[in-house]
């Protein structure tokens, strides 16, 4: 990023932003700390990215400001401030002044127009000045010298990004506001006068003045809006403009960082629960231990041990940490010295097309202990486990700048970080992970054998889905009359509700009207564009991700090798990339040409194992649902079985209607549905499908039970486990916000039932991959959810499914039969 001078935090844009983003925190007191905790969190990372010579962070002081007194009703519309909030700025503002940031609010005026005041004196003076917003109404000041950043989306507006975004030049921004208005502000602005209309006058004139000039020649209904509010302008100007000009005792010697008041800092810290920050304090003030460094080639005997050597390759170096640090040139003469414990074994192993017996996964304990952390870097993760920050030096390591300091201080972190990893697993957690390093080496078969494609016939498709968005693109410009960007959300709402005045089904969360193919889908039931418009969207789908990806990837012997990830989801299930593999079509006859374009081999047949019905009868096995239990054991119809249960008929008179409802239910429990969503899915009423959820928990109350169970489990830690002990974190459980707990209940009810399936399914892999060492007529090309597929010979195929069959269905004990269907084809839809 550009070097700046000053820089200028809008610490009240900060504060509501934090408040808004982050659950409800509070410490073991009860005290709100999540506006603090996010606040501080921006700021650190903002001052590791810029290093500035003056700063300053600026928030509203209490109380009214000048613009009240001008127009009575500014911000009427916004209650007083949330006091689990108002409780937190006192201590956030101690804590900011505690870290040396110098901090402002000024009476009477806004943060904004203190911001305006200070960016524009020091711009005067040839600063070149970044104030850190999420707030439009700065983009007023933006300049040659003066630019914002919205950290949050890691944007910088200068100019042209002011230009970019908002369609005009940072000299008109005033001016645009005050057409628009700022509803959050309750200042008025042109009736039906929105960010479109507003930048076509602005570009067509030039200024408001000009368009005021001009206002006899707009015409229809916004051109006499625009006469009759004419006169609000003067006053509206002067609550939208920044006031740049205040007298402020602020020297530019005011402005410097000072030391950071360690000792209060740390008690603060630990009063509000923040102990990652607390210990941090206290690791900055041991100075790093240097650890001597050595060149491994000088030492041809020595051996490592995967408990005590860590290993780490930059560049075309090798590092191991030991309790000193080597280095080494080649990777293969390193790992021919012992076992050790790799930051991440997959691409250790990929990198030398060997796959060791005795080895760590950081990686993978990392997932293990956290799922939800994902594929974050490093960085991140050491400090989100330890509290403890790398310097520059430490993290020059790993951009292969090498010197003792820095090799000594990422020895301590990755060792600190790799402790705490290993102090937090517990005998569950630890059979997990064994469970994750048996998977690994199967993953890397699968990948190095790839699936097989044939090339020709997802050429003609390509090309097929190419004519058929062309076809319905020259349909939908015919209905409409328009020629526009189909794949544009902005330009299609353009034409749906402005041009063609469609009805409003649902609005986004900014409250724009949406066009999501749950609102189509709607519109299309009487309007024929809308379902033109998502056929087209099916086939543009269609080709971007499937036909077309699948081509570019693939090898000259026409296979494609996807990356499986074992940490991609929160659950346990595999994910996969480039492309993925996981979400190859299959519901529809359009989307299945794809699947019937993965063909076996000459001489071989694809062949589809999949376990049937997994998820439900797992909820009958944890839940111990007698009725569903039987029904199961029985080979019974399940969603017969449990129509006639909620429906009080004989299984004889369950009629078709009665079983798609049950099976809706069947699925969607699991899943949390509600009566709305359930109804939408039906297209019953809401009061029926309450009545069928109601109807199916009296029937079964063990599973209502069951998913109450898993809800209190996940409120009371943070986290559910599976059978086998995987821990699911569930985020947002705690949420204050009604629609976050709801969707976090959700997650928390289904989350041990998909784990529980993934941890089967990896069971499984690792059953099959010792299977196949011994049988040469097969091998495994993909894994899909629920489902293992395999490229098999054709004189071998019905022996191999009925024993890998028997292999998948004895891989756990179950109160009911864990079945297998076995499907065969010369291509993946025929097998499926």
């Amino acid at each position: 990023m550009a070097k700046y001078d000053t820089l200028i935090v809008d610490g009240s844009s900060y504060l509501f932003r934090a408040y808004h983003a982050l659950p409800n925190l509070t410490n073991k007191d009860g005290q709100p700390t999540g506006a603090i905790y996010g606040v501080i969190n921006m700021l650190m990372k903002l001052r590791r990215s810029q290093n500035s010579e003056h700063f300053l962070v600026v928030f509203d002081a209490p109380g009214k400001n000048f613009r009240h007194e001008l127009y009575p009703d500014y911000k009427a519309n916004r209650g007083s401030m949330p006091e689990d909030l108002a409780c937190q700025i006192e201590p956030l503002h101690t804590i900011i002044r505690h870290m040396g940031w110098p901090l402002i609010a000024v009476p009477e005026v806004e943060a904004d127009d203190v911001i305006a005041t200070v960016a524009k004196a020091h711009a005067s003076r040839g600063q070149r000045v970044l104030i850190s917003t999420g707030d439009k109404d700065l983009a007023q000041l933006v300049s040659e010298n003066i630019h914002l950043i919205n950290t949050m989306k890691d944007e910088v507006l200068d100019i042209d990004g002011v230009v970019n975004k908002f369609g005009v030049h940072p000299s008109q921004i005033l001016d645009y506001l005050m057409l628009i208005g700022d509803s959050s502000d309750n200042i008025p602005g042109v009736n039906k006068v929105g960010p479109k209309t507003a930048v076509k006058w602005l570009t067509t004139y030039g200024s408001l003045e000009k368009i005021i000039e001009h206002a006899d020649q707009i015409k229809g209904v916004v051109g006499q809006n625009l006469r009759d509010c004419m006169a609000q302008f003067e006053w509206t100007r002067e609550l939208v403009r920044l006031k740049d000009n205040l007298s402020l005792s602020l020297t530019d010697a005011d402005m410097q960082m000072a030391s950071a008041n360690n000792m209060d800092l740390q008690q603060l810290f630990i009063g509000l629960d923040f102990n990652r920050w607390a210990n941090e304090i206290k690791d900055k003030e041991q100075p790093v231990k240097l650890l001597p460094v050595s060149d491994l080639s000088q030492f041809p005997e020595y051996s490592f041990d995967k408990d005590s050597a860590i290993l780490l390759t930059v560049n075309d170096k090798v590092v191991v940490m030991t309790d000193k640090v080597w280095i080494g040139d080649s990777l293969d003469n390193v790992l021919k010295r012992g076992t050790f414990t790799f930051l991440d074994a997959k691409n250790i192993f990929k990198t030398t097309d060997q796959v060791f017996e005795v080895f760590e996964d950081v990686h993978l304990l990392q997932y293990v202990v956290d799922s939800s952390m994902g594929d974050q870097d490093l960085l991140v993760l050491i400090e989100a486990q330890t509290g403890q920050v790398m310097s520059d030096k430490g993290q020059d390591v790993l951009r292969g700048e090498f010197s003792q300091m820095g090799l000594s201080e990422m020895h301590d972190r990755l060792w600190s970080y790799v402790k705490s990893l290993r102090e937090q697993m517990d005998e569950g957690m630890r059979r997990t992970y064994e469970l994750e390093k048996q998977v690994l080496p199967v993953i890397l078969s699968l990948e190095a054998t790839g699936v097989h494609i044939n090339k020709e016939k997802l050429e003609k498709l390509d090309a097929y889905y190419a004519d058929k968005m062309k076809e319905l693109q020259e349909t939908i410009y015919n209905q409409t009359g328009s020629h526009f960007n189909l794949q544009s959300p902005k330009q299609l709402r353009e034409v749906l509700f402005d041009k063609l005045n469609l009805p409003v089904i649902e609005k986004t969360a900014k409250g724009i009207p949406s066009t999501s193919e749950a609102t189509l889908t709607e519109l299309a039931k009487t309007v024929p564009v809308a379902n033109d418009i998502l056929t087209y969207r099916m086939f543009a789908k269609l080709k971007s991700t499937y036909s077309e990806a699948l081509l570019q990837l693939m090898s000259e012997q026409s296979r494609v090798h996807g990356d499986f990830l074992q940490t991609g989801t929160n659950t346990g299930r595999l994910s996969s990339r480039h492309p993925n593999l996981q979400n190859i079509p299959v519901k529809t006859e359009e989307g299945r040409k794809i699947r019937q374009c993965f063909e076996a081999t000459a001489g071989n047949s694809i062949l589809a194992i999949d376990y049937s019905q997994i998820e439900l009868r797992l909820v009958a096995h944890l839940a111990q649902d007698e009725q569903l239990i039987n029904a199961l054991i029985a080979g019974e119809d399940i969603h017969a079985a449990v129509a006639s249960r909620i429906f009080e008929v004989s299984l004889d008179d369950v009629d078709a209607s009665m079983r798609r409802k049950a099976k809706a239910i069947n699925f969607g429990i699991i899943y949390g549905i509600s009566p709305f969503g359930l109804s939408r899915q039906l297209d019953v009423s809401p009061k029926e499908a309450k009545e069928i959820i109601d109807a199916y928990f009296e029937r079964f109350s063990n599973i209502q039970t069951l998913m109450n169970q898993s809800i209190e489990e996940a409120k009371k830690h943070g986290y559910v486990r599976t059978t086998n002990g995987r821990r699911i974190k569930i985020l947002g459980i705690q949420d204050r916000q009604a629609m976050r707990r709801q969707a976090a209940n959700r997650v928390a009810i289904n989350a041990p039932i998909q784990g529980m399936a993934a941890d089967i399914m990896k069971l499984a892999m690792v059953r099959v991959s010792d299977y196949l060492k011994h049988e040469q007529e097969a091998k495994l090309v993909l894994q899909v959810h629920d489902e293992l597929v395999f490229e098999v010979t054709q004189a071998h195929c019905e022996r191999v499914g009925r024993e890998i069959a028997a292999e998948m269905e004895k891989v756990v004990q179950l109160s009911v039969p864990l079945i297998v269907s076995i499907g065969r084809g010369e291509n993946w839809d025929e097998a499926h």
